[in-house]
């Protein structure tokens, strides 16, 4: 077998397949080209059935579990003050009794929208005697299979303390349903449901192009938040189109169309909100507008990625992003003219692999658009932009693209860039990941003892600062599923740094510890230059700003790093800074009011103008100094 093989048979990176190799885990052959399909097959084996567990913390990342409400999904603080009460109080429930609490709330609802009283002594009775074939319809398909009509005597008395009002164009429906799902499941399959605040904002963005747009499809609807903003705003409910994979979102998704519009009939409100997958079998006519919030980071079955393959420019035979596929899924949904608005990962237009994703919509459309937002997402660390492009149109180029907000902010870039005697960390330093263990339950400990150390995270690591670790491990290489060389860890200085993170977080250590794959090991070996120097300059806003409109990334990679224009400077100088970054170390109750004058003599080494001095200040007001 080949190492592609191997990879694609034990589910691992080939990264993880070297780790491996050079602990003994996996073996060459003696031509050291290939491997055993044997050794293969017996290791998939072991795997699987649980006796290796080396793959354990892997797939304990995709099986979180729990269940939470779902904050800033709705504007209104008491409906998510109420549903919070309400999942803390049935925390598990099961599938059945969360279509008996979403039924009963779709009937409160309906009858506050309608003011209809009814008779709680008669509650089944009464909700017979409505004379609404959608409405039965819709409360009929949420119960269809699960439960009975008549069960929802019971569940009136159990939710009676918790009451919801229905607001029109809110989806507090959607934010029940969100909220008694457990994370695990939305974590698998991307479904990552959009804050009303950023919803509105792609609304109004869109609606403000005024191109005459006269039908909206919501390609991956859930709980049909955006189809609801656009009715909030005016569009008739007849121009609103949406598709839904899972079924439970796009039934909740008719019922809030029909909360918002009493004239639905059920044909017509189920030919609007349609049940599957839009990336197989879409709507057979286009749209003037595709709008929506893609999924990001969803798992494919080898069925899914071979149809992709074959439908799908696209498509990889590795690492098919979903939000790619939707973008070249919207785009031929839509008409000549017409307006494509998803909200997308701020990678999408910086990280290589979406670069063909990228070039198919700069072939196909003019740029309306793009807005970045930062993080989001609550709880979720990734950088949001918002997207509106137009398909053919050309009164916008993508020239007008520029990654930087606006020119001051991309002259001082230039300006950091073309520092005199500039040295560069790639070729003269060593980097080095943090332990994976395979099976941090396993390796781990809150307790120290006997043959333990402590192990640093990046939670821990601050600038200039690292606390003092709460995390103990035996250290033996042997075996972690992915460990750098020791000599790495045991230097006698090197520097750590968190590996996410809104800005750079860069310490010191000389103390030999050892590092989680949170934090990762900078090794600094330019001629000349002394460590502490180089960490002051990595941790400085100067550097901060230039990572921030270079790339675009909460991860620090390597090449970001390798990529920083650092000033070189004379020994003098550098104690200058040295004693600084020291007074730091020891002055806990000072620290900000040193970071700010060290800050201001790095300022002096990159020559930056008054002026570019306060446009940095300016991008990073509000972003935490991590000193404490």
């Amino acid at each position: 077998m080949t190492l592609l093989q191997v990879c694609q048979r034990l589910s691992i990176s080939e990264q993880t397949a070297r780790n491996w190799i050079r602990l003994g885990r996996l073996s060459l052959l003696r031509d050291e080209k290939f491997f055993s399909k044997r050794q293969v097959e017996d290791l998939a084996k072991r795997i699987e059935s649980g006796e290796e567990n080396l793959l354990k913390s892997r797939r304990n990342k995709r099986e979180i579990r729990g269940r939470k409400l779902y904050k800033g999904y709705v504007k209104n603080a008491e409906s998510e003050k109420m549903v919070g009460r309400l999942v803390e109080c049935f925390p598990n429930v099961d599938e059945k009794t969360k279509r008996l609490f979403l039924a009963h709330y779709f009937i409160e609802f309906y009858c506050q929208s309608r003011n209809i009283s009814l008779d709680h002594e008669n509650y089944i009775g009464e909700i017979r005697k409505i004379d609404d074939e959608t409405f039965l319809y819709l409360v009929h398909e949420m119960l269809k299979g699960y439960a009975e009509l008549e069960e929802l005597d019971s569940v009136q008395d159990a939710l009676s303390d918790y009451v919801l009002s229905f607001l029109p164009g809110e989806d507090v429906l959607g934010l029940l349903f969100l909220s008694l799902c457990d994370a695990g499941e939305r974590k698998r399959n991307g479904a990552y449901y959009t804050p009303s605040v950023l919803v509105n904002q792609l609304v109004d963005q869109v609606l403000k192009e005024g191109h005459g747009e006269t039908s909206f499809l919501d390609p991956c609807c859930g709980t049909g938040n955006f189809l609801l903003a656009l009715a909030r705003k005016g569009v008739p409910s007849s121009s609103l189109y949406g598709q839904e994979i899972d079924p439970v979102s796009a039934l909740i998704a008719r019922m809030n169309l029909f909360l918002m519009d009493r004239g639905w009939a059920k044909d017509a409100l189920c030919s609007h909100i349609r049940e599957g997958d839009s990336l197989r079998d879409s709507f057979s006519r286009t749209f003037s507008v595709v709008l929506g919030n893609p999924p990001w980071g969803s798992s494919f079955s080898a069925e899914e990625k071979a149809f992709f393959l074959s439908r799908y420019r696209l498509a990889k035979k590795r690492g098919t992003e979903a939000f790619d596929l939707f973008v070249e899924k919207g785009l031929s949904l839509l008409q000549e003219g017409g307006i494509l608005a998803y909200v997308l990962p701020e990678a999408f237009l910086t990280v290589r692999c979406h670069r063909k994703a990228l070039e198919l919509v700069q072939e196909q459309t003019s740029l309306l658009f793009v807005s970045y937002l930062g993080n989001a997402f609550s709880s979720i660390l990734c950088p949001t932009i918002l997207l509106g492009v137009q398909k053919g149109g050309k009164e916008k180029t993508w020239d007008s693209l520029s990654f930087c907000q606006d020119e001051r902010e991309e002259a001082c870039l230039l300006s950091i860039e073309k520092v005199r005697e500039a040295c560069f960390l790639k070729d003269h330093a060593h980097f080095a990941l943090g332990i994976v263990t395979g099976d941090n339950k396993r390796f781990l400990s809150e307790e120290s003892g006997e043959g333990k150390e402590p192990i640093v995270r990046g939670s821990d690591v601050f600038r200039y600062h690292i606390q003092d670790p709460k995390t103990f491990v035996s250290f033996s290489p042997a075996s972690f599923q992915q460990v750098a060389k020791t000599e790495f860890y045991r230097a006698k200085e090197k520097i750590f740094y968190r590996f996410i993170s809104e800005v750079p977080v860069f310490a010191y250590d000389d103390r030999k510890r050892l590092s989680l794959n949170s934090c990762n090991i900078l090794i600094p070996e330019i001629e000349g230059i002394k460590m502490k120097y180089v960490l002051a300059l990595l941790n400085s806003s100067v550097v901060a700003f230039y990572l921030r409109m270079k790339f675009h990334s909460v991860k620090l990679l390597r090449s970001h790093l390798e990529s920083i224009p650092l000033p070189r400077a004379d020994l003098e100088t550098q104690k200058r800074v040295i004693d600084k970054v020291e007074e730091m170390e020891r002055r806990q109750d000072k620290k900000e009011e040193i970071y700010r004058r060290l800050d201001d003599i790095i300022f002096d080494l990159y020559s930056l103008t008054k002026e570019e001095r306060e446009t940095i200040k300016k991008a990073l007001s509000g972003k935490s100094l991590f000193l404490s």
